[in-house]
């Protein structure tokens, strides 16, 4: 072999040994590992096509607790933003029929305690209650859109599932709003 092609030999042997010293060393999975992962759920893609809406649920560790918050994505991976900021996890974003607006569960505060229907400008802004439900909402659909022009009325239908209190044998119960 030349001197030439021994150099060039070793200098990709002495390239190929840095690199694999260089990774990091494989290593049991530890509880504090748990607070960096993030788990992504529930992407609801806009009437155009043109978005999509998501969860990005997080643990805090130090806490001891874990929250999740709606994100929204263009198509095409650009313009990746978060879209809700509270204290308390927001969940089941849904698009209203022409786009414009989120709707999606939350226990934040608001006029009624517990989880409540809540309704976003896509292009930010804040939050409009639009249920007072006592009792347990475990999910929620948009509906039609209306054509007034305050938030209130931006649904004039929304089909919700509200769990009876203390009637966990008989399921949930249909409600049906209309706004």
């Amino acid at each position: 072999m030349t001197s030439k092609k021994l150099s060039q030999l070793l200098l990709i042997l002495i390239a190929c040994a840095a690199t694999v010293l260089a990774q990091t060393a494989k290593r049991p999975l530890k509880l504090d590992d748990l607070a960096r992962f993030r788990n992504v759920n529930d992407p609801q893609c806009a009437p155009d096509g043109q978005w999509v809406a998501y969860v990005v649920a997080t643990i805090d560790a130090k806490e001891d607790k874990s929250s999740s918050h709606i994100w929204m994505i263009g198509f095409d991976g650009k313009n990746d933003r978060q879209i809700t900021f509270s204290n308390d996890s927001e969940g089941s974003p849904r698009w209203s029929p022409d786009g414009k607006y989120l709707s999606f569960t939350s226990s934040r505060p608001g006029k009624a305690k517990g989880s409540q229907v809540w309704l976003l400008d896509r292009n930010g802004g804040e939050a409009y209650q639009l249920t007072e439900l006592k009792g347990r909402l475990q999910g929620h659909s948009g509906a039609r859109h209306a054509s007034q022009t305050t938030e209130a009325d931006r649904y004039r239908s929304l089909s919700l599932q509200a769990g009876r209190a203390g009637l966990s044998s008989v399921g949930p119960a249909q409600l049906h709003l209309s706004l």
